[in-house]
């Protein structure tokens, strides 16, 4: 492997060039705020009521992905503690009759969730599921799930979406995992 100072000049300043524009790409944004009140009662003011990072999901219970990245999730939560990340799972374009709260709960899924999402989807530029933020304690955006969409290797010639999901899934929480070690 060659040594970073072997390459020539022009290779580092063009190196430096798309690392510092990716971060002003990447600047931490404001979350859109809201509120509402989750499926325990309780009410939210997001971002204001954020004590600790927060993985932000927007998701639809018929959504393959959403199904297939949910337990990652939960296991970012496993690995850091409820007291150190959460998640709040907002239930977004939704059929009649489902029950969002209702499949959380039955995963064991340690997510707070909001069931009326799409009044503020669109606030987030929602339009497909999933959709997943990370939002600091003090309410600024630093990753979607957007910027891991970008990055993926597509999963070529696999049709069933159940089957695609499956192995995106592992590498989106991959990229949050990277995303939140910068946070801690």
């Amino acid at each position: 492997m060659k040594h970073p100072m072997n390459k020539p000049l022009s290779t580092l300043i063009a190196t430096l060039l798309l690392t510092l524009a990716w971060a002003v790409a990447h600047a931490a944004e404001p979350a859109p705020a809201w509120s509402d009140t989750d499926t325990t009662g309780k009410d939210i003011e997001f971002p204001a009521d954020l004590d600790r990072p927060t993985l932000l999901l927007f998701w639809a219970t018929w959504c393959p992905y959403c199904k297939a990245l949910m337990p990652h999730l939960q296991s970012i939560i496993d690995e850091h503690g409820a007291e150190k990340v959460q998640v709040i799972a907002v239930s977004v374009f939704e059929d009649e009759g489902s029950e969002p709260g209702a499949y959380v709960d039955k995963q064991g899924f340690q997510f707070r969730v909001i069931e009326n999402g799409d009044l503020f989807a669109e606030d987030y530029g929602v339009k497909t599921t999933p959709a997943l933020f990370l939002v600091s304690a003090e309410g600024n955006t630093l990753w979607s799930l957007a910027d891991a969409r970008q990055a993926e290797q597509r999963v070529e010639g696999i049709k069933n979406h159940g089957l695609r999901a499956a192995r995106r899934a592992p590498f989106w929480a991959a990229e949050l995992r990277k995303a939140l070690a910068e946070v801690d």
